[in-house]
């Protein structure tokens, strides 16, 4: 549908991320989405949800409380 390639780009990219991830403990179905939430947490801890809110790209921030710990 009018794009110059036929896949995803950064395939290769996010498997050997995800590789990585998994041998330094991310277990979870999603490593990604797990390192995202963890990201989010640190943020949140450390400035506030509503700068991890921002840097999560979220629009809401219901959002972001949700994924974070109290």
């Amino acid at each position: 549908m009018g794009k110059p390639y036929d896949h995803y780009r950064c395939a290769t990219l996010f498997e050997k991320l995800i590789a990585w991830l998994r041998v330094h403990g991310g277990r979870g179905q999603r490593p990604l989405h797990t390192l995202r939430k963890e990201f989010g947490s640190l943020i949140a801890q450390s400035y506030g949800i509503h700068v991890a809110k921002e840097m999560l790209g979220h629009a809401d921030i219901s959002a972001t409380a949700a994924q974070t710990p109290g």
